[in-house]
């Protein structure tokens, strides 16, 4: 065997090895470099009992076995106001009373629930702490744990997060949701809460009728205050004019004059008649002075009417405004007066009720936790969360290599 012979086969096993050496060398990069990093990624098993069955076990310990059951009493109410007509008398005793629903008050109610004034209810009268604390509670539900304080405002939060009120938009009804660790208590509570609120409709009630009482009140005192402060202006002018009743000196004026008129007329027509018949005779000088008599009576007549400052026409104008202003405020106290009477037949209504359509039931299932749920929930969220790092860390490391 010559030398070239001998040489192939070894060149051959040399290109095969530093390919093969080559090779391995390209695609053991990410292992060596994890290798080298000492990083637990290595183990892709390792990052899936983290982040996979470690969350998988603790939801389904959790959920299966220390989770308690949550029990919801459901209610659905409507507020309703009365409207009211314009009559008022035998009319509007006779007239049925209507009612409309009361958006804004429906809104009130529901913003009630929830408030710190229902807290305080609930923890006064019906023992709303002993009902969040109760042993059925796991350590996560109750009230106080480990990750609240026991304070007023975690114990406010934590109300909040038990109570559920809204509108149905389909049916224009109010909902209110009410949980609790025992359904005897979650029924409780939702009692509760209508029989605060409805509480607070009557005092919303009582508050509109007393004010509307008390303005309608103020009305009447201030129309008869203007009455009496009428009368006394019209009792001073008569004093210092020294006049009953204008119109009535104005009368007996005119029908003074008017009798004098008629007697001067006659004086006239027998003084001519005189001095035709008898121009020398004696009595014709008492009658022209019984006529001259009669026309100053007449002109001082008509000057108490009209003509000079003293005149009762000048005293008209003030006297007849005194006595419009007068007629005026009688008119006001007479409406002031049925506005009084209005308020009160008001004040014996109801203007807003808070209708209950469906009691507050006792559940004899939990609703919460939906166990199964949450733990599909948790593997889902690991699941994804364990192959988003696996992925990112891998495009990292082959970058690096």
């Amino acid at each position: 065997m010559t030398t070239t012979e001998l040489a192939r086969p070894i060149v051959h096993e040399i290109t095969l090895q530093e390919v093969s050496a080559s090779g391995m060398g390209e695609t053991s990069a990410f292992d060596r470099t994890v290798s080298r990093t000492g990083s637990p990624f290595r183990r892709p098993w390792a990052l899936f009992v983290g982040l996979v069955v470690a969350p998988v076990a603790i939801a389904s310990v959790y959920f299966g076995l220390i989770a308690s059951n949550i029990y919801v009493s459901e209610a659905r109410f409507i507020v309703r106001s009365a409207t009211h007509s314009d009559l008022t008398g035998l009319a509007a005793l006779v007239q049925n009373q209507g009612f409309s629903r009361a958006a804004d008050e429906t809104h009130a109610v529901n913003e009630y629930f929830r408030s710190r004034d229902s807290l305080q209810i609930l923890l006064k009268q019906h023992q709303l702490a002993d009902i969040l604390s109760r042993p059925e509670a796991d350590f996560i539900n109750r009230f106080p744990n480990f990750h609240s304080k026991n304070t007023q405002e975690s114990l406010y939060r934590h109300f909040r997060s038990m109570i559920t009120a809204e509108v149905e938009g389909s049916t224009g009804l109010s909902r209110l949701e009410v949980q609790a660790f025992r359904p005897e208590d979650a029924q409780r509570i939702a009692s509760a809460l209508l029989a605060s609120a409805e509480a607070m409709i009557n005092r919303l009630n009582e508050r509109a009728n007393r004010d509307a009482l008390r303005y309608a009140n103020e009305m009447l005192d201030a129309a008869a205050h203007k009455v009496t402060e009428i009368e006394a202006q019209i009792t001073e002018y008569r004093q210092r004019e020294r006049l009953i009743d204008v119109s009535q000196e104005t009368t007996a004026a005119m029908e003074a004059v008017g009798r004098l008129a008629i007697e001067l007329a006659q004086s006239r027509a027998a003084l001519d008649q005189q001095i035709r018949l008898a121009p020398s005779a004696p009595s014709i000088g008492p009658l022209r002075e019984r006529i001259s008599a009669l026309d100053k009576q007449v002109d001082s007549f008509r000057a108490k009417i009209v003509g000079t400052d003293s005149s009762i026409a000048s005293k008209m104008q003030e006297y007849e405004l005194l006595l419009l202003r007068r007629e005026l405020a009688a008119k006001g106290l007479g409406l002031a007066m049925l506005n009084v009477e209005k308020a009160r037949q008001n004040a014996q209504l109801q203007h807003l009720y808070l209708q209950t359509i469906a009691h507050p039931n006792t559940p004899d299932e939990a609703l919460y936790p939906k166990r199964l749920f949450w733990i599909f929930i948790v593997t889902g969220v690991s699941l994804i969360l364990f192959w988003t790092v696996l992925s990112i860390y891998r495009l990292v490391m082959e970058h690096q290599a």
